[in-house]
């Protein structure tokens, strides 16, 4: 979940889905209906994080045209949950 679900999810949301959506509204309209999309495949107690995340990633994309810092960015944020979540089982 570190480093796989942060490349493919990235490829797939800011790379190939982001882009044309792009060309067909603004761009802040584009990047909330693709960040509504990535939040709505996560567990539902989580969307509204997600989608701000969401819409921090894309953000990066459309300034930076690259999806590297998103993806960095990803797996700094799924590895840390998945500590944090981890510490917290082990303490309990």
């Amino acid at each position: 979940t570190s480093v796989g679900a942060p490349i493919f999810e990235e490829m797939f949301f800011r790379g190939f889905l982001l882009t044309p959506v792009w060309l067909r509204v603004r761009p802040w309209v584009g990047m909330a209906a693709v960040s509504i999309f990535f939040a709505g495949l996560h567990p539902v107690t989580d969307w509204g994080a997600i989608f701000v995340l969401g819409m921090g990633f894309a953000y990066w994309r459309q300034r930076t045209q690259s999806i590297t810092p998103g993806i960095v960015a990803h797996a700094l944020q799924n590895g840390l949950t998945s500590l944090i979540a981890s510490v917290s089982l082990s303490l309990n």
